[in-house]
């Protein structure tokens, strides 16, 4: 061996005897402490997959309505409007005065009158003092007061199929914050054997531009999902998921995003293919 190619204290300790009787420290204290944790989150993973669950959904857009939809009283006679007698928020009983018309044949003013037998809000005013009318214009939207308030879900058809009565859903007002007061709780009480038309929709919504964006949203085939809202005493009436929801009521004809939940399944089922397909191949 060449001289001075190791240094004499190097090769002094190689040869020395000493530290043979100490431990040798594979892992430090902060190692076994990285170590129990990772084993910790491997154990909670494989726990989760076997006994926990994934949500499967479909999502879409709705608005919320009273049972039995909006309604409109419209004018008996061609003419002009002279007065609307009521105001938007306005509740008004059977029978009671909303406008008068003015015929073009004749100059006796013409009463346009509630004629539904149950107590009706006020929507809309569709036709304003000096507007020219026809026989069935309609004059006010109005919606019956004492029927539950329900979301009326318009869902696209390849995905309808999916959805059956009693699954929960997830409604969420556009009007509130989410990430604030949560969603409301909500399951499906119906769904439509076959598509809407535009036609039926605007006879239930009464509103030609609610209707031309739902069925834009739905992509032109939608089917209506009616899901009915979870009661609770809250300033809403309703049940939200996260605190006592919004200080106000939220009002029918407030569009919505719905989230439905269509089934559940483990998430080891789905892994458990690509385990077996791996398995496969490596033979």
């Amino acid at each position: 061996m060449q001289q001075g190619l190791f240094r004499p204290a190097a090769l002094e300790r190689l040869s020395s005897p000493d530290q043979l009787d100490q431990l040798l420290q594979v892992t430090s204290p902060k190692g076994w402490l990285a170590l129990a944790s990772l084993t910790v989150l491997i154990v909670g993973a494989v726990v989760w997959s076997i006994v926990g669950s994934l949500a499967t959904t479909v999502r879409a857009q709705g608005v919320l309505i009273k049972k039995g939809g909006a309604h409109v009283i419209a004018s008996h006679a061609a003419g002009e409007i002279t007065e609307v007698k009521v105001e938007r928020g306005d509740v008004i009983a059977r029978g009671q005065v909303v406008a008068t018309v003015e015929p073009y044949a004749t100059n006796v003013s013409r009463d346009v009158i509630n004629p539904f037998p149950e107590p009706m809000r006020v929507l809309e005013i569709r036709e304003d003092e000096g507007n020219p009318v026809s026989t069935g214009t309609a004059v006010i939207n109005v919606e019956p007061i004492n029927r539950p308030t329900l979301a009326l879900i318009y869902l696209p058809a390849t995905s309808a199929e999916q959805v059956h009565q009693g699954m929960p859903v997830q409604i969420s007002p556009v009007s509130v914050k989410r990430e604030k007061y949560g969603f409301i709780r909500g399951k499906v009480r119906s769904v439509a054997q076959f598509p809407s038309t535009r036609q039926g929709m605007q006879a239930l919504l009464a509103n030609e531009s609610l209707v031309q964006h739902l069925l834009a949203a739905s992509g032109g085939t939608p089917v209506e999902v009616e899901a009915e809202l979870f009661t609770a005493n809250t300033p809403s009436g309703v049940q939200w998921s996260s605190s006592a929801g919004p200080p106000q009521v939220v009002s029918s004809g407030t569009l919505l995003q719905a989230e439905i939940t269509v089934g559940e399944e483990r998430p080891i089922n789905l892994v458990l293919p690509y385990i077996r397909r791996a398995l496969f191949v490596s033979r």
